[in-house]
């Protein structure tokens, strides 16, 4: 029996997932596909319609891999079974899925099994998104933890890795150049949080990039900012406005050119460096071709130091008061 055949078939759920509670096997799928020879004749089972029909593959499963969604088995050379449908695999916190066929192709929406497997798979939200123009895997990988992304270059050359922190809420990352944007929005209608994070990665090296409590909201279009210094005493970034880009190499360092003129508010939550109720910082912005804004400001009762400042380019420093 070929590994790869022409095939009809559905989907059977026996076996059952703690990542999908809302698929309690036994279950069927149901779709739209139909043999076009079997319209007007044949038997009703051939006159249904499948979830699946075409090209399907047969795959032996790996040591923790279980046939989740079965649409058939062979017996495989040797010993066991080779199975059609969608692989299972646990690693780590999370699962991998692979279907051995066209997925979506014919599996219905109105099908209450497909609505039960998306809600489980979209409810997970990913925190954190790699951005690859590749079709194919490429040499970057990516991992989250917490507020923590670590990215992996196995390749020779440093590459310039973008990725979405998915539920950042606005905050800035340190280790990486962020944009922020006014404009994308939740179906709610609120700010997205979404934050693009661009990262120069060395070949054959880990790099990590951490969420500070900083957070950056431009009024309108987009901003962009890196974090330069955050120490218990010393909050120092560099924030540019929508259009700005990252320019430089490894060898010449990596800086954030001038954008057009966007206002823009930051706040500074406590963290490394402390913000207690109603405490006292210096601002420093240096517009660099502009008069520098220099000011003592004071927290609110939450513990939050709020300004705005509107430029090309600035340079923002924050040092105690007190």
């Amino acid at each position: 029996m070929p590994l790869l055949q022409e095939e009809i078939g559905d989907f059977s759920f026996g076996i059952r997932s703690e990542h999908f509670p809302s698929l309690p096997p036994p279950l069927q799928s149901q779709g739209s596909f139909r043999l076009a020879e079997h319209l007007k004749q044949g038997t009703p089972a051939q006159r249904r319609s499948y979830t699946f029909g075409g090209p399907v593959a047969y795959v032996t499963l790996a040591p923790d891999a279980v046939p989740w969604a079965v649409g058939r088995r062979l017996p495989a050379e040797g010993s066991g079974y080779m199975y059609s449908g969608i692989v299972l695999n646990e690693y780590g916190l999370g699962v991998a899925l692979f279907a051995t066929t066209r997925l979506w192709a014919n599996w219905i929406p109105t099908d209450p099994v497909f609505g039960a497997f998306h809600h489980d798979l979209w409810a997970r939200r990913a925190a954190y998104e790699l951005h690859q123009p590749e079709l194919f895997v490429g040499n970057v990988e990516i991992c989250g933890s917490g507020d923590s992304c670590y990215l992996l270059n196995t390749g020779r050359y440093t590459t310039r890795v973008e990725f979405s922190a998915i539920q950042a809420d606005d905050h800035l990352y340190a280790g990486g150049f962020c944009r922020f944007s006014a404009y994308e929005r939740l179906p709610s209608g609120r700010r997205s949080g979404r934050v693009i994070v661009t990262v120069p990665v060395p070949p054959l090296h880990l790099t990590s990039t951490v969420a500070r409590p900083i957070i950056i909201n431009p009024h309108y279009d987009e901003a962009s900012a890196v974090l330069l210094k955050y120490q218990s005493d010393l909050v120092e970034l560099e924030i540019a406005g929508v259009g700005a880009e990252l320019r430089g190499s490894r060898s010449t360092g990596w800086q954030l050119s001038y954008g057009a003129s966007t206002p823009v508010r930051i706040t500074v939550e406590t963290g490394v460096y402390p913000v207690a109720p109603l405490s006292h910082h210096q601002v420093v912005i240096d517009y660099e071709f502009q008069a520098t804004w220099r000011q003592i400001l004071q927290a609110d009762h939450s513990g939050r130091l709020r300004f705005d400042l509107q430029g090309r380019r600035a340079q923002v420093r924050i040092v105690p008061a007190e």
